[in-house]
């Protein structure tokens, strides 16, 4: 087997709090958001469209919409509202930069957001020389 070579992976997580709930149940809003933001971010789609549909938990207050597309090379981004929790979660990684702050600008427009927080992570898979940590190790 190969060398597997080290990779840098760019994650943002971003919580959107006190979001119009109208704006986060509709499942055609979420569809767009996800369609426009992955060409603001010039994320190259490695499937055509976004996929989004409804979700439901285990109490009635925890449902909304999800969605997400997928890019090359290993791009992808995810968004899940909660509308009775006037809440999101956005998350973009990419293996590739990407403008973050366009799509936080662009994600508060869309939602109404009045609040944010997030959080920009760099995730490097080291080489083979250097093997992940084991859970044993973490404890």
């Amino acid at each position: 087997m190969g060398e597997i070579p080290p990779v840098s992976i760019v994650c943002l997580a971003m919580n959107g709090y006190d979001c119009d709930p109208k704006k986060l149940a509709d499942l055609d809003l979420v569809y767009q958001f996800l369609d426009c933001c992955s060409d603001l971010i010039e994320m190259t789609r490695s499937m055509g469209k976004p996929y989004v549909f409804k979700h439901r938990g285990k109490v009635p207050e925890v449902w909304g919409v999800s969605g997400f597309i997928l890019g090359r090379p290993l791009a992808q981004i995810s968004i899940h509202t909660f509308p009775e929790k006037r809440y999101l979660l956005l998350n973009i990684f990419s293996i590739e930069d990407f403008a973050y702050s366009k799509a936080i600008t662009y994600a508060a427009e869309v939602f109404d957001i009045a609040r944010y927080e997030h959080h920009i992570l760099n995730r490097v898979r080291k080489s083979e020389e250097e093997p992940p940590s084991t859970p044993d190790e973490a404890a």
